[in-house]
């Protein structure tokens, strides 16, 4: 039988998957993924969408050894695209807006 990693984590298990509190979730990465009511075990959240902003939260704020400072986030930019595509017009996973792609591509550069 093969070892096979679920796609929908439950809440418990994307704190751990995350290495952090709930509270902390809640205010930093939930407002950004979408949820999924999954029966009687609740809710479920897509790991490769937590991957997806991990990846881009850390490159933005990371900081590489020997490094003097930590990045200083782009919240500016990062909230002017998230107001964008918040509005309900674009769907999970597809960036259907050209412009907003610009955008995207400029901030993680």
């Amino acid at each position: 039988m093969r070892n096979l990693q679920p796609r929908g984590l439950r809440l418990k298990d994307v704190l751990h998957y995350c290495g952090m509190s709930e509270p902390y979730f809640n205010k930093l990465i939930r407002p950004h993924l979408k949820e999924v009511k999954f029966s009687s075990q609740g809710i479920l959240f897509d790991k490769e969408e937590i991957d997806r902003f991990l990846d881009f939260y850390f490159n933005e704020n990371g900081k590489v050894k020997g490094d003097q400072k930590w990045k200083n986030p782009k919240q500016n930019q990062l909230k002017s695209i998230q107001s964008k595509v918040s509005n309900g017009s674009v769907e999970s996973g597809i960036l259907t807006n050209k412009s907003l792609e610009d955008e995207l591509t400029k901030l993680l550069e």
